[in-house]
């Protein structure tokens, strides 16, 4: 074998290694590409559920809301009326004992 014939199969041996590792580089890139994408997607069906999740609770909790918005102004028109029925009560009792004790006055 001659020197030539020595550097040529050298040469294709070390060319052939370096097109089988930049192929096995770019395949195990494309493989951990598709890996990444596949990842990125399940976070993001996982996030659009979540969401969902999210808006159902939101929703619910602005009705609860709105439900003890109206139930806070049912009480505070309740809790007025009690108010004034007791200051009418108030000045009726006042009256009444006006009357008492100015009629126990004229019996005297």
């Amino acid at each position: 074998m001659s020197t030539a014939d020595l550097i040529l199969s050298i040469l294709s041996m070390v060319g052939g290694s370096v097109v089988i590792g930049v192929t096995s580089a770019f395949l195990w890139f494309r493989a951990s590409k598709a890996q990444i994408y596949d990842r990125m997607d399940k976070i993001e069906q996982g996030i659009m559920a979540d969401a969902g999740k999210y808006n159902g609770w939101h929703l619910e909790d602005s009705k609860k809301v709105h439900g003890l918005e109206i139930h806070q102004v049912s009480t505070e028109k309740s809790l007025k009326e009690i108010q004034d029925l007791a200051h009418k009560t108030s000045r009726s009792v006042e009256r009444l004992l006006q009357a008492i004790v100015s009629n126990g006055d004229h019996r005297g």
